[in-house]
């Protein structure tokens, strides 16, 4: 749909132990929209790591 800058296409879902492919929606530059559970799976990733690093700098 490049009138409203969308694509849909094929991939592998990060850390899915059944390497299932699936479809998503991608961006005009070709950078895939995440779902929402691998939102909050990489926003909980991201506040672990950061808590980690607070951690390390006490």
């Amino acid at each position: 749909m490049p009138e409203i800058g969308l694509g849909i296409g094929r991939c592998l879902l990060n850390d899915d132990p059944l390497e299932r492919e699936v479809l998503s929606w991608y961006d005009a530059s070709g950078k895939r929209y995440l779902s929402e559970a691998e939102a909050q799976h990489q926003r909980a990733e991201q506040l672990a790591d950061r808590l980690r690093q607070l951690g390390e700098e006490v």
